[in-house]
């Protein structure tokens, strides 16, 4: 096993794995199959073309993104982990280069075979995602900009699901515009607020350093209390956006990048429990 994990083999793997940061998954699993149950149920022969298009969504929205965030990933103790690879080397650069060439023609390639705005939209969150990593546009140093590119690139992967099924934009449910909003856009800020610290260092402005810690945190809760006033959600919608409007006290009020990243976990993990419920009550 020690031969294994020494050999050059198995750091390519682990690179070309971790590039992919696979404990994203569950959430992309899920969104895309919540966008096919909200319209036609779900089908057992929709599990092999989701899981892939999952996949090339992870690697598209974050391989590009740890592959130029090198100096600002080298001062942020989340990342060399689950949470994405830090490209320290000339070797591991050149590793997630090529991974992301091939990632990009394996989803055109996958655009032109999904039906339209399944295609479509898979080619517009790739667009997106590159446009918030890469230069010369890198919006993530856009503050405002970068959460608006992560709402509507959640927007459009909730919309791939929806178009798996033959359906279209005309077929998604409001609900997916405030979750969207609340955890693509509101999410991404408060992530911004987790790596307010390094973003800082490294001289890239986002949302979470322009506006602060406490004005980030205060806008998702107001995301949250505008969709639950706005819409009228299922029982078990309400209790985990009351939920999650109750953990980002806690952030409010302890803002400590340790415990910020606790509370991170708690919810990723809330955020897959509920939807897996939401999902088997529609199945």
């Amino acid at each position: 096993m020690r031969r294994l994990k020494d050999s050059k083999y198995f750091y390519y793997l682990k690179t070309v794995i971790g590039l992919m940061r696979p404990i994203g998954i569950p959430v992309g699993v899920i969104t895309l199959a919540a966008g096919m149950v909200s319209v036609e149920g779900f089908s057992i022969d929709a599990i092999l073309p989701l899981t892939w298009v999952t996949i090339l969504l992870s690697y598209i929205g974050f391989a590009p993104n740890d592959y130029f965030d090198t100096e600002t990933d080298e001062m942020n103790d989340r990342k060399g982990g689950v949470q994405g690879e830090i490209i320290s080397t000339e070797e591991k650069a050149l590793i997630a280069k090529y991974v992301n060439i091939a990632v990009i023609f394996l989803i055109l390639l996958t655009a032109y075979m999904l039906p339209f705005w399944a295609g479509v939209s898979l080619l517009g969150v790739s667009a997106l995602s590159l446009a918030y990593s890469a230069p010369p546009l890198r919006l993530k140093g856009v503050p405002i900009a970068d959460s608006l590119v992560n709402f509507v690139m959640a927007y459009l992967s909730f919309l791939i699901g929806v178009g798996m099924t033959g359906n279209g934009w005309n077929s998604v449910i409001d609900g997916a515009f405030w979750f969207a909003l609340i955890y693509g856009g509101g999410g991404h800020a408060m992530g911004t607020v987790v790596d307010y610290e390094p973003d800082k260092k490294a001289g890239i402005t986002t949302v979470g350093v322009l506006l602060g810690k406490k004005a980030v945190t205060a806008v998702f809760q107001l995301l949250i209390l505008a969709a639950l006033v706005a819409e009228k959600w299922s029982h078990e919608t309400k209790i985990f956006l009351l939920m999650t409007f109750l953990t980002s006290i806690w952030a409010a009020y302890d803002l400590e990048a340790e415990r910020l990243t606790k509370m991170t976990y708690v919810g990723f993990a809330m955020f897959i429990i509920y939807g897996v419920l939401w999902i088997l009550l529609r199945v």
